[in-house]
C-alpha cells in the first residue's frame, strides 16, 4: 500500500518515485539525464542500513545486491525498486 499521494510531476531533479509501506520505487524519465538521488534527502528512513537493493530479481545482478544503499544514480529511462 502506497503511504504518499501519487505525484503529477517529477520530484527530486526530475525523478518520479512513490514510497510503499515495505519499500520505494523510482524512475528516471526520458530526457532527464542520469541523476543521482541522496535517499535521506527525500524523507526516507535514515536508518541507511534498512534501505536495500533488492536482491535475487531478473535485473542487472551488478546492482540487485541486496546490500544496503543511501544514494542510488538512475540513467535516462532508468527504474529502481528499494526495500526497507
Amino acid at each position: 500500500m502506497a503511504t504518499d499521494q501519487p505525484q503529477t510531476v517529477g520530484r527530486t531533479a526530475g525523478v518520479w518515485y512513490r514510497v510503499f509501506a515495505g519499500g520505494a520505487i523510482f524512475m528516471n524519465p526520458k530526457g532527464n539525464g542520469v541523476k543521482t538521488v541522496t535517499l535521506a534527502s527525500i524523507g526516507l528512513p535514515t536508518n541507511m542500513n534498512a534501505i536495500a537493493n533488492i536482491s535475487g530479481s531478473t535485473g542487472d545482478p551488478a546492482i540487485n545486491t541486496g546490500l544496503s544503499v543511501s544514494s542510488i544514480t538512475l540513467q535516462d529511462r532508468d527504474g529502481r525498486a528499494l526495500k526497507f
